[in-house]
């Protein structure tokens, strides 16, 4: 095996990954569990729909560098630094979703649930599981074939769940059971949005009026 990267420098990296990660991660911690103070001008709704984005390109940046890096047979696979790191890195990774996933739960409970942020939520739980499935790839020295081989099944599973999960009535009871109308604080309901839910939404207006036909008159 040719080894492109020499391992000094895939330990670096891996030091300054876990530096910048770490800095991301006791910031999220201070602002999103700590109560911290956001910057003058940016409200917690903003800072949490900016979690979503950065997201995407860790996970691609994480898979490049296990697929790259970390082959089977290659020093950085013995390297007990070098695994330990990357061992950290991972679960900053995880971490970073976690808190990604407070995000969204921030901003959806201040601007209704969507068919995208609903998405969104998908999206995490994969996240986690294709992180799940690179600590595996490196504890056990798995072949890239392999990895993304049970990434692709791994989708494809969870894709085939969500088939037959009922998104849309889902959306519109979340939304009708937590707008101003039905509990008296936060958002009013977006009626445009879930008449756009056609039949789906049925069942949770009919559950809303009859539990609240007052103030959902």
């Amino acid at each position: 095996k040719v080894e492109w990267i020499p391992l000094e420098l895939v330990i670096y990296c891996l030091f300054c990954f876990n530096f910048v990660f770490a800095i991301q991660n006791f910031s999220d911690l201070y602002f999103l569990l700590g109560n911290g103070e956001l910057p003058k001008g940016l409200s917690h709704a903003e800072y949490a729909h900016r979690g979503a984005y950065p997201l995407i390109l860790v996970t691609l940046l994480s898979g490049a560098l296990i697929c790259l890096v970390f082959k089977e047979g290659f020093e950085t696979q013995r390297n007990r630094l070098a695994r330990r790191l990357v061992y950290l890195w991972l679960f900053q990774n995880i971490l970073l979703v976690l808190f990604t996933f407070q995000r969204l739960v921030l901003y959806v409970s201040i601007f209704n649930l969507t068919r995208w942020r609903y998405a969104t939520f998908v999206w995490l739980v994969l996240i986690i599981l294709g992180f799940m499935l690179t600590f595996y790839r490196i504890r056990f020295q798995k072949s890239n074939q392999w990895f993304l081989r049970q990434n692709m099944y791994l989708t494809c599973w969870v894709l085939l769940i969500c088939c037959f999960v009922k998104s849309d009535t889902l959306i519109s009871y979340y939304n009708v059971s937590h707008c101003k109308e039905f509990t008296g604080e936060g958002n009013a309901l977006d009626k445009k949005y879930l008449e756009s839910l056609g039949v789906s939404a049925l069942p949770a207006i009919q559950f809303a009026i009859e539990n609240q036909p007052k103030s959902m008159g």
